[in-house]
C-alpha cells in the first residue's frame, strides 16, 4: 500500500502513522498468549487459617520444584507437595492456572483437604 503523506492536510494525524500504530496493535494481539478474560481463580472457604493461597496463569510459571518433593492427588488432578523450610508447599496446575497453598502449620496431606474445598 502507498500512502501519499505530502497530500494530508497540516492539523490531521498522519494516515502512515496511524496505520503504522494499527499494524503493530494487530500484530502485538496476534502473537499475545491466550489470557481469559475473566481470572476465574480459586478462592480459600471462610475459616481457614494459616494458609496462603497464589494463582498465576501457567505460562508465566518458571519456578524450579524443590528437591525433596512427592506426587499426591489434588482437586482430580495430580499435586506436587514438598516441605521446604519448615512451611509445607502444595502446587498443582487447572484450567490454565498454576496453583500453590502454603502453610506453616498444615502439612501437604491438610493442605491438600483445604484444596478439595476452594471454590
Amino acid at each position: 500500500m502507498i500512502v501519499d503523506v505530502e497530500t494530508e492536510a497540516p492539523g490531521r494525524p498522519r494516515r502512515a502513522l496511524l496505520i503504522a500504530a494499527l499494524a503493530v496493535a494487530a500484530l502485538a494481539v496476534s502473537v499475545a498468549p491466550d489470557v481469559p478474560a475473566s481470572l476465574g481463580t480459586l478462592t480459600l472457604p471462610p475459616g481457614v487459617g494459616d494458609v496462603q493461597l497464589a494463582a498465576i496463569p501457567e505460562w508465566l510459571v518458571n519456578d524450579p520444584q524443590p528437591r525433596h518433593m512427592f506426587v499426591l492427588p489434588v482437586r482430580r488432578t495430580i499435586g506436587i507437595g514438598a516441605d521446604v523450610d519448615g512451611a509445607a508447599t502444595l502446587s498443582w496446575s487447572e484450567r490454565g492456572y498454576f496453583y500453590r497453598l502454603t502453610s506453616g502449620t498444615l502439612g501437604a496431606a491438610e493442605l491438600a483437604r483445604v484444596a478439595a474445598r476452594l471454590r
